[in-house]
């Protein structure tokens, strides 16, 4: 979503004169989802595989393996990460302000945990193995 509107954005300079405010909207937008969303949760996703990972690999769930390489699903949880990075370096982001930020980081730990959460209390069963050596 974010690639999308930083597309739009991106050529909203050959819109006619009158329409060219819209780009404004979608930078502040673009830069308001990256800051708040993207950013931590690809950080988030990222640090905790690899700590994971380190700590014990027999975390990581097996059924995983089954379906793909092991190197494959060290792909997908580095990899977005090298993209937020690359993002960072080379697009001009807008920095929202701190309280919307703030309010947008905390209702999705909020959204994040309650499925974390509701997957246990529907289905019985942890989504990641260490929980059980925590309960």
């Amino acid at each position: 979503m974010v690639f999308m509107l930083s597309l739009a954005s991106n050529n909203a300079n050959h819109l006619p004169r009158k329409m060219r405010k819209i780009k404004h909207k979608l930078e502040s937008l673009k830069g308001y989802i990256f800051i708040t969303f993207v950013l931590p949760l690809t950080t988030y996703v990222t640090a905790a595989f690899w700590t994971i990972f380190f700590l014990n690999k027999d975390f990581v769930p097996s059924a995983t393996f089954a379906l793909m390489p092991s190197w494959i699903n060290h792909g997908y949880h580095t990899n977005g990460m090298i993209l937020v990075l690359m993002d960072l370096l080379f697009e001009n982001n807008s920095i929202p302000p701190v309280k919307s930020a703030l309010f947008g980081i905390t209702l999705l730990a909020i959204v994040y945990y309650s499925i974390f959460f509701g997957i246990y209390i529907l289905f019985g069963k942890w989504l990641y193995i260490f929980f059980y050596e925590m309960t």
